[in-house]
């Protein structure tokens, strides 16, 4: 039954939109849930949608918090004036594996990329230069600075 009504395929229809989970995979995963008790089911969902409605961006530095600053933005031990930027909140949660980095993080939420019809505007950029120039006025100096293409940056 691929039309819809089959709740295996469903279920695997949605996780296969999950990055990293091919339509085999989430075939297999479908059918363990399908297996499951269903308290533990349902303790799966309530545990993914509850922590889905408890997390925004950080005020601060744009990663997942449950509060306006995520901990590490919290911690005034952290401003140190070392900022790291980083792609997204994968890679502040890598780095903090690692136990090197003593400073702040800013997540830009994506990365440059024009042939995609990604641009400045797109991702955190000039949230990172407020934070790293907070009395200067950059929005002349983004359009004329940070260009799209294989064209030579107009200064």
């Amino acid at each position: 039954m691929a039309d819809g009504s089959d709740p295996i395929a469903r279920m695997a229809l949605q996780l296969a939109r999950l990055p990293g989970i091919g339509q085999k995979s989430a075939q297999r995963i479908a059918y363990h849930i399908a297996g499951m008790p269903l308290d533990q089911v349902k303790d799966l969902a309530a545990a993914l949608w509850q922590g889905r409605k408890a997390l925004r961006f950080c005020a601060r530095c744009g990663n997942y918090t449950q509060e306006e600053f995520c901990p590490i933005c919290a911690n005034e031990e952290r401003h140190n004036g070392q900022i790291c930027v980083v792609r997204d909140a994968r890679d502040v949660a890598a780095m903090e594996r690692m136990r090197d980095f003593k400073g702040l993080y800013h997540v830009l939420g994506g990365t440059l990329s024009p042939m995609d019809g990604v641009g400045p505007e797109d991702i955190r950029i000039k949230e990172l230069l407020q934070r790293l120039f907070p009395a200067a006025n950059l929005g002349f100096y983004l359009r004329k600075r940070i260009y799209k293409g294989n064209r030579e940056p107009d200064y």
